[in-house]
């Protein structure tokens, strides 16, 4: 006998079983095709960055001879990836102590004191945002060349490819005394490629 006939709360013992099963599926799919993500855009940049550099040397080069320089980097190229991700949420963390513990520290002391200083606590947090602005495209520009490092240089010691970790040594290196030029002309990309988006 159907049980729903009799009772419109009873629960069909199928459901749940698809439910789980439904959620675990969608729950790997949602880690799988960020992690595919990740290891395309990887291994678009390193194919780039080789492609270019063999370009700018006058050299034609296939798709598989390019495969060929980057393969024995790749994996060296992903480790980089995480931890200028690690690098850059840490970062964010801190930049988000510096603008929301004073803001927070503000807004305590005006609604104790019944002042009305919220917007000075906002002019704070835009200040403080405006501040904090030119200082992280210039860390940017600083570091930006990590990636090359890794994808086109050999460490000098072990006469292995660059490693994840020298290659922001690397990179801090090679952009001294141009790191605001750097972060400029990203900047000018930057707002390029969004007016060409805009448009």
């Amino acid at each position: 006998p159907d049980p729903f006939a009799t009772d419109p709360f009873a629960t069909d013992p199928v459901l749940p079983s698809f439910s789980v099963g439904a959620a675990t599926g969608f729950a790997g799919l949602n880690f799988l095709v960020p992690l595919l993500s990740f290891l395309a855009t990887t291994l678009l940049t390193g194919v780039l960055i080789c492609s270019v550099s063999q370009a700018v040397l006058g050299r034609k080069v296939s798709f598989a001879q390019v495969w060929e320089l980057v393969k024995p980097r790749f994996w060296r190229l992903v480790v980089q990836a995480i931890l200028f991700g690690i690098l850059s949420f840490v970062y964010l963390v801190a930049v988000l102590l510096v603008i929301l513990v004073p803001f927070a520290g503000i807004v305590a002391a005006t609604v104790d004191s019944g002042a009305g200083g919220i917007g000075w606590a906002i002019a704070l947090v835009v200040l403080t945002f405006l501040a904090l602005l030119p200082i992280t495209l210039y860390l940017y520009g600083r570091l930006v060349f990590a990636p090359a490092a890794v994808a086109l240089e050999t460490d000098r010691v072990t006469g292995r490819p660059m490693g994840p970790v020298a290659s922001f040594g690397r990179s801090w290196r090679l952009t001294k005394g141009s790191g605001w030029r750097v972060a400029g002309l990203l900047l000018l990309t930057a707002i390029i490629v969004a007016a060409v988006g805009v448009a």
